[in-house]
């Protein structure tokens, strides 16, 4: 403990009282040379919230004048909330006393009210303490005299006043980054300026390069990484083969998406005399290229991912090393990472080898194309006859695999997702849902196995790692849920504390199929903990898995490219401690996947609403989703949603949480319900998408 912590621990102690610092000093036998530094960290003290100052100058705790340092996390609807380590709950804020505050601020907070079980405590903003929003993409509207910035960010819902000769000639309608020069007040709003004008607000690449802007995502490469990239050949050369384990005659082939370009992994598989699979996944080499102490490296590391935003990827590589050398792209030589199973047929893994070793594969093979192949397409079957008895001994493994994991209770969400379609020219031509198929399942079985093998084989090395953890759902998320499907007759003998992920695996497999599947696994998926990246392992409860890690996928994920090092350092015995590394990987990995999760979501939202723009007016199928007291959500046969606001409608629904259902006379809502409704807002800014039921037309 510090200095500056061992005063904080005094200051909160029940034996202290309210002393000026000279007398403080004194009790703590501070010596006189220190008295500068002791002050210093008093006024510390007092700027982080964590101490008061009298008005007679004495030093107080802040607990004793209920003050709290926090973050301030607004709320499009004015008010907002502290989150703060401080305080057990989240203090409530109401809109006549946040102070200026915006979206993401850290605030010192007077807690006005303490609350209770069913209420948050209430509190009012004193004071700003650090600025989280510099810049901020908006969308330029007018005023009654000038111009002002509505930000894309609806918890930031503060209007931006742009002063004359500060627009750049922005135009209403436009998306602009502004800066703030000028922060808001009780008495007075923000002002900014123009900075850069992104371009009309309703195209799909001004949503890209607006949620590139709103998360930070880098647009271009270095100019010194690109340089690197550029010195790297564009082929194998033969003295990079050097004992590596040559597999160019082997049938080694990818799958993937038609449009996918940053090809990680390819797989083989062969039999051998006893009946056992000798399945080999092969995973590109991208520390042979992506060396420490590189640019290319401190790059990788900076961005942890990539990032898919709909119609696009800001890739974590640049595209010379991601779409070419390490990409496994058919035909040409590839250096790789393989990890050979041998596979008894209970799909047992009982045995494995993990070594470097280049590929040339066979073939360059889609989702689509693979099951056609083994759906009895006739003409595929003719122009793939060379692969044609691997992909159904694929097929015969990946079933086996499923099958066992299942048995083990391994938990499958079979989330139906969205797939938009483009054109050539970027523009959005349909959206539908993505077809999942045993083509899908081929590779997702293959690299599950992979990851696992790798993760325990390193386990028990112990080395330093980065494991891929899920811990088991706390009992206050878990309860929610298993009330949920007590309504629907879904009958759970379990406590929620102590229950066993074969559980939940069967509750889906009692819904499969039916309207109440989407509902039941999006409810049971909020029920758990989020995966994370740790250099501890602590297991993978959806899988039942005591060991995972991601293993397969280093051209976009930090924590692949990460593990690949450490599997070459032991693998040319050099047993470097990568300790520090794995941490690094581990802390920027998981801030970046959340980062690319929320970006990737809201490019999704943006695009799907300019799509739905044009239907406005008509009417579709949908399946209700989710209900709160102001509103229900509904699903399309497409997988679109959108939100039915209880405001919209004719009669006063009362919300029963009980039933989960909205209640009026002997009209009902409830989750799972078909419902006929009709499309009446699509914003193509924000991305909200609003219906109504057919007959409160």
């Amino acid at each position: 403990m510090n200095r500056k912590e061992k005063i904080s621990a005094y200051l909160r102690s029940k034996s202290y009282i309210p002393l000026v610092p000279q007398e403080l000093a004194v009790l703590l036998d501070v010596p006189k040379e220190d008295m500068t530094e002791f002050e210093n960290i008093l006024d510390e003290l007092v700027e982080d919230g964590i101490a008061v100052k009298t008005k007679k100058g004495r030093i107080m705790p802040s607990a004793a004048q209920n003050l709290i340092t926090g973050t301030f996390q607004g709320s499009e609807r004015g008010f907002g909330f502290v989150i703060s380590d401080q305080s057990e709950k989240d203090v409530f804020i109401p809109a006549d006393f946040i102070n200026g505050a915006m979206n993401g601020d850290i605030v010192l907070i007077k807690v006005m009210s303490e609350g209770s079980d069913e209420k948050r405590p209430e509190g009012k903003v004193l004071k700003v303490k650090e600025r989280a929003n510099k810049e901020i993409v908006c969308t330029i509207n007018k005023r009654f005299k000038g111009l002002e910035a509505i930000a894309d960010n609806k918890k930031i819902w503060h209007r931006i006043k742009i002063p004359y000769g500060k627009s750049m000639g922005a135009k209403k309608g436009e998306k602009v980054v502004v800066e703030i020069t000028s922060y808001p007040t009780e008495s007075k709003s923000a002002e900014g300026k123009v900075i850069e004008i992104i371009g009309k607000a309703d195209t799909p690449e001004t949503a890209r390069r607006s949620v590139m802007i709103t998360y930070g995502l880098p647009e271009d490469f270095p100019e010194n990484v690109l340089k690197e990239a550029e010195a790297i050949p564009e082929t194998v050369p033969e003295s990079a083969l050097n004992d590596r384990r040559d597999l160019r005659d082997k049938i080694i082939f990818t799958i993937d998406g038609a449009d996918a370009k940053d090809l990680d992994d390819a797989v083989s598989l062969e039999t051998d005399k006893d009946g056992n699979y000798l399945l080999g996944v092969h995973i590109a080499d991208v520390t042979h290229y992506v060396k420490e102490g590189s640019a290319i490296n401190a790059e990788a590391i900076k961005r942890g991912t990539s990032v898919y935003l709909a119609g696009s990827v800001v890739p974590m590589l640049p595209r010379r090393l991601s779409n070419g050398i390490c990409s496994l792209n058919g035909g040409v030589d590839r250096l790789t990472l393989s990890v050979e199973m041998t596979v008894n047929p209970q799909g047992e893994i009982i045995s494995h080898d993990i070594f470097e070793s280049v590929i040339n594969t066979t073939e360059r093979m889609t989702y689509d194309d693979i099951f056609a192949l083994l759906s009895g397409d006739e003409k595929l079957a003719e122009r793939y006859k060379n692969i044609l008895p691997t992909v159904k001994n694929m097929k015969n493994l990946a079933d086996i695999f499923r099958s066992r994991r299942m048995k083990n209770g391994s938990i499958d969400f079979n989330f139906p997702e969205t797939k938009i379609i483009f054109d050539e020219d970027g523009n959005v031509t349909d959206i539908k849902k993505y077809e999942y198929t045993i083509a899908n399942i081929i590779i997702e079985e293959f690299m599950l196995a992979a990851n696992r093998t790798v993760a325990e084989h390193f386990y028990w090395l112990e080395t330093p790692f980065v494991y891929r953890n899920h811990e088991q759902p706390s009992e206050e998320k878990l309860i929610p849920f298993l009330n949920l499907c007590s309504i629907f007759n879904i009958l759970v003998k379990e406590k929620a504390e102590n229950i066993h992920p074969k559980t939940l695996q069967l509750i889906l497999e009692k819904v499969k199929g039916s309207t109440l599947e989407p509902i039941i696994a999006n409810t049971m998926l909020r029920s758990m903990m989020k995966a994370r990246y740790s250099t501890d392992n602590l297991g993978h409860f959806g899988l039942n898995e005591k060991y995972y890690c991601h293993f397969t996928s280093p051209i976009r994920r930090l924590a692949d490219l990460a593990i690949h090092r450490i599997i070459k350092s032991y693998l040319h015995g050099k047993n470097k401690d990568y300790s520090d590394f794995a941490s690094l990987a581990v802390k920027n990995a998981t801030d970046m996947e959340i980062i690319a999760e929320e970006a990737e979501n809201l490019s999704k939202k943006i695009i799907t609403a300019q799509f739905m723009y044009d239907y406005v007016g008509e009417e579709f199928e949908a399946t209700i989703v989710s209900i709160t007291q102001s509103a229900f959500f509904v699903e399309l046969n497409n997988s679109v949603q959108g939100r039915v606001a209880l405001s919209d409608l004719h009669d006063y629904y009362v919300y029963n949480e009980n039933t989960y259902s909205l209640v009026s006379g002997s009209k009902e809502y409830k989750m799972g319900d078909r419902v006929n409704v009709v499309l009446v807002r699509s914003d193509k800014i924000s991305g909200e998408i609003d219906f109504i039921p057919s007959d409160e037309i």
